[in-house]
């Protein structure tokens, strides 16, 4: 194996000009996005990989090396069109640190592929949906964003939901021009999962995991309604 290459830390005050985490009241995970390859997020450790790719490790090199590491990674921008080799990556990969993959760009797309790896891959090797921006532009900043469902906010108790499961993602079909628009274009509320249940004494379709949820703002599912997701289970419950 070709040796792994480690770019130096960055100071957030210093060398960006911004607030740190901790005085913007936030949690900060540490993490990179590998680009080498086909982009991936990094998260808790120090390590990155810099040009030239041609020269640097290939992906399974990377992944490998997060593991060694002790860190987690997800698969940025899913590409259906690669559908072979997200199956294998995935089976060759543990899910103790390759975790699962991002929900953006074009978001149905992005579920649907899911849907289909979670068919063909569960209950034995789980792939996590998270949903992020993904913005590299302002006027072009998605609406989605991950909701982790936990007692204290602590970068271990992060680490735990992002390998067990323990969110859900929100995502939008449309973007937001941030330049016109910005803290408005987000009021900070969000659905919240009150409970899940699975209904299966359906007579005449196939079992539909019953979701209640409690949301403001959003059209679907209204205040309190519960909802039936309209794709049979394959294997093991999920919810997006």
């Amino acid at each position: 194996m070709r040796p792994i290459p480690t770019r130096g830390r960055k100071s957030f005050l210093s060398d960006f000009g911004a607030s740190s985490p901790t005085e913007l009241g936030i949690l900060g995970i540490e993490g990179s996005e590998l680009t080498c390859g086909h982009h991936r997020n990094s998260f808790f450790i120090d390590y990155g990989v810099p040009p030239p790719c041609a020269d640097g490790p290939t992906i399974n090199e990377q992944l490998h090396e997060v593991a060694r590491r002790g860190g987690l990674v997800f698969i940025n921008h899913s590409e259906p069109r690669f559908k072979e080799w997200y199956y294998e990556l995935y089976r060759n990969h543990s899910a103790d640190y390759l975790v699962g993959m991002e929900l953006s760009r074009s978001v149905d797309d992005a579920t649907s592929f899911w849907d289909q790896l979670l068919a063909d891959l569960m209950p034995s090797r789980p792939v996590w949906g998270f949903a992020t921006s993904d913005m590299h532009v302002f006027p072009e900043t998605q609406f989605a964003f991950t909701v982790f469902v936990m007692d204290e906010l602590t970068p271990g108790n992060v680490r735990e939901a992002m390998q067990s499961g323990r969110f859900y993602s929100v995502v939008g079909s449309e973007t937001m021009d941030l330049r016109e628009i910005g803290r408005a274009a987000y009021d900070g509320t969000y659905p919240e999962l009150r409970s899940i249940s699975l209904e299966r004494d359906a007579a005449e379709s196939p079992s539909m995991p019953q979701i209640s949820t409690r949301s403001s703002g959003y059209q679907e599912p209204q205040l309190g309604d519960t909802t039936s997701i309209q794709t049979p289970v394959c294997h093991g419950p999920r919810v997006r």
